[in-house]
């Protein structure tokens, strides 16, 4: 996968996986993970989110950056994460 944008959904298709609970329906997750398990950002992070929720999404996980939130519909949940160890939290609850 030539994507880096791809790498956050991975990581939470694992984590799903080893942690035996489903990724909740209508969630996205975008966002690359460094090497040492930061979550960076990724380019077109507002038009993602626009398209996510074209297609009726209602929460997607993405890289913390805060002032996005004020160009985007108010319809969706948005989590931001930092790293990876943040990530797996939601997985445990």
């Amino acid at each position: 996968v030539k994507e880096p944008a791809l790498d956050l959904a991975m990581v939470a298709a694992i984590l799903s996986s080893y942690y035996e609970k489903p990724i909740p329906a209508k969630t996205v997750c975008f966002g690359e993970v460094g090497l040492t398990g930061e979550v960076r950002q990724v380019s077109n992070t507002v038009e993602r989110i626009k398209e996510a929720s074209k297609f009726e999404f209602s929460s997607i996980f993405l890289p913390e950056k805060r002032d996005i939130i004020e160009k985007v519909n108010g319809q969706l949940s948005l989590n931001y994460v930092k790293n990876i160890s943040e990530f797996s939290q939601f997985f445990v609850d």
